[in-house]
């Protein structure tokens, strides 16, 4: 068994920071956030959660979209209702531009106080740069991520899990437990984590016991209720006609459909917690067995309850998410566990760099391998250096150097290719190529690691006298330099009044009611149309909770696949090798109860409206067709 090293210093032995240094790392993070975390608009999830508010709104108006039309997944959040007052107060874009910019300043604020209550001042501001840098995904295909830069309820429960956690650290229970449940309140999704975070530290932790007797106890009232549900008729797994959709449409809720680089990205902040439970003292070690128990509590239930067993409720509850508490607190504590490691060993040193290499490696599909081999000399080093000659673990230390070196190497070719040819397809805002070229590089951490790298040296040596004051103007230069392009994007806005009162003329040709297709732009025929979405990807989330959604949305999308491989927009591709072809009227109008479709590819027919003039960019080229079918009816 791994046993804590008790030689190292506490942690609050710190070195002092003064003032200008300490600028100095704050304005590199405000730099940092400014270029890594630019708003990106009413996009994934946030096209969802603003139907649903708007639901909230008008229900009259959408309460028919296919989306809403079975009931919100949203019914046990305060999140939209929240939403819908803000939209009411201040229009749809400024909402959500106020809520994604609040939520991350109240994410990066709890969770500089939570390494400040940890860590050095030094290592806490290094904690925070790490944090605001790195990518932050979690589980499957880059799905979500820590501090998303749209608008969900998931950045205001993170904030207030945070909260949770400093409380439990300055021993206020009462306080702990109210956060906990204002986060489960805003998105119990994410406050579920926050819960089984503190009773891991309440419970399992102090009374292994007592833990293993309740969750025992757990176990068998859950069985019960399950045999009262069957009783009752109530449904408590997929069944055939509604599971087919899950491994098509939503193939991250399901463990056995994870790639590499998805367990590259599970992997990295693991082995990190691993080398904090054996290096750190309490509470931190506390906080990263904590972290790391969940985490993999997450996975074992999605793997029995979701991959084997098709529960509903286990599905629909994703416990993979609670991840995203163990990357954020691997994260923060990471400075600290690197500075150990390096004191540790030759073989600690050997397994910080591969820890290094491991973040930097995890999309790439040889991560595992790379996971494997840092958690397999990390081992060594805490059970065994003393035993080991120093010669072998220099031997360690050197390959472990070349590995760090190699991924370096590839990290930078990455980012070298997809900048050299201007490649920015998850970048479709409109900013500066330099920037989009810098964002890339922070798709591995890359720039994030780099930057640390020089601050640490720079400011920790008998020259920071000289080296802190040019920091201190370079990073004023970056903000200064990155306050336009970060401005615009945060206050640009997509779906304007004006736009709206131009396509008056399509709204009076469409009755109230009658859904449309674009299947691209849902917001558009939400917002600018005001009339119901026929199929989008932003409706498949309806799916996951509501049995009829998920009919309906598999007919149509079965009948509509040949039209959406046409315009290049198909959700469920099931012949790879089929020819996309020509998009036509009839591929759109296969269902019958189809009337209108939008499209921006001409289509061989005449379309009854168009794009009327002085329209902005987003929405020229649009056109608006009327099934014939329902054309000869009327």
């Amino acid at each position: 068994m791994i046993q804590p090293n008790r030689n190292l210093p506490p942690l609050t032995t710190a070195e002092p920071l003064g003032a200008l240094e300490r600028a100095a790392w704050v304005l590199a993070i405000v730099a940092v956030w400014m270029a890594m975390h630019l708003y990106a608009g009413l996009v994934r999830d946030a096209v969802p959660y603003t139907l649903q508010s708007l639901g909230h709104l008008q229900p009259q108006l959408w309460g028919q979209d296919l989306y809403l039309r079975f009931g919100a997944p949203d019914r046990y959040s305060l999140f939209t209702p929240l939403y819908g007052l803000l939209i009411n107060a201040t229009g749809l874009e400024h909402a959500a531009q106020l809520l994604t910019v609040a939520g991350q300043a109240a994410f990066f604020t709890c969770a500089w106080l939570l390494a400040r209550a940890l860590l050095t001042p030094r290592q806490a501001l290094a904690g925070v740069l790490l944090l605001v840098a790195l990518p932050g995904h979690y589980g499957a295909a880059d799905i979500v991520r820590i501090a998303e830069d749209f608008v969900t309820p998931r950045l205001l429960a993170e904030s207030l899990a945070l909260a949770a956690i400093i409380s439990w650290t300055q021993r206020s229970r009462y306080g702990a437990l109210s956060f906990t449940l204002l986060a489960v309140a805003f998105d119990p999704l994410t406050g579920i984590t926050a819960l089984a975070f503190l009773l891991w530290l309440e419970l399992a932790q102090p009374r292994p016991q007592l833990s293993l007797s309740l969750l025992l106890a757990g176990v068998a009232l859950a069985m019960l209720v399950l045999v009262g549900s069957l009783a009752h008729g109530l449904p408590l797994r997929f069944d055939l006609a509604w599971y087919q959709w899950i491994p098509a449409h939503m193939s991250q809720l399901q463990i056995r459909h994870w790639s590499a680089a998805d367990w590259g990205a599970t992997l990295a902040p693991v082995g990190v917690l691993c080398a904090g439970i054996a290096l750190l003292e309490p509470p931190a070690r506390q906080l990263a067995q904590a972290a790391l128990g969940i985490g993999l509590a997450g996975i074992a239930l999605t793997a029995i309850g979701a991959d084997q067993l098709h529960l509903l409720l286990i599905t629909q509850g994703q416990p993979w998410r609670c991840l995203w508490l163990s990357s954020t607190l691997a994260t923060l504590l990471a400075p600290l566990i690197a500075a150990r490691l390096w004191r540790h060993s030759a073989l600690g040193r050997a397994s910080a760099l591969l820890l290094l290499a491991q973040y930097l490696l995890m999309s790439e599909r040889y991560a595992p391998l790379i996971a494997v081999l840092a958690c397999g000399v990390l081992t060594l080093a805490l059970m065994a250096a003393p035993h080991i000659p120093r010669q072998y673990q220099r031997v360690a230390l050197l390959g472990a150097l070349l590995v760090c070196m190699l991924a370096l190497a590839v990290a930078t070719a990455n980012y070298f290719v997809v900048a050299q040819y201007h490649y920015f397809p998850d970048q479709p805002f409109a900013a500066p190529g330099w920037l989009k070229s810098l964002r890339v590089a922070d798709r591995t951490g890359l720039t994030g690691f780099v930057l640390l790298g020089l601050l640490a040296t720079l400011t920790a040596g008998t020259w920071r006298r000289a080296t802190v004051p040019a920091l201190l103007v370079l990073g004023a230069l970056g903000s200064v330099a990155l306050a336009s392009p970060t401005w615009t994007l945060w206050t640009r806005l997509s779906y304007r009044a004006a736009d709206k009162a131009l396509f008056a003329g399509w709204r009076a040709i469409i009755p109230r009611g009658s859904e449309e297709l674009l299947a691209d732009d849902p917001l558009f025929v939400w917002l600018i149309l005001e009339r119901p979405n026929y199929l989008s990807r932003a409706q498949q989330q309806s799916a996951l909770y509501f049995r009829p959604a998920a009919l309906i949305l598999t007919q149509r999308e079965l009948a509509l696949r040949p039209y959406l491989r046409a315009q290049g927009l198909a959700f469920w591709e099931d012949e790879p090798t089929a020819e996309p072809g020509i998009p036509t009227l009839a591929m759109a109008c296969a269902m019958p109860d189809l009337r209108f479709v939008v499209s921006r590819v001409p289509l061989p027919a005449t379309p009854i409206a168009e794009s009327p003039p002085g329209i902005s960019a987003n929405f020229r080229g649009l056109r608006l067709y009327q099934c014939p079918a329902r054309a000869d009816a009327s």
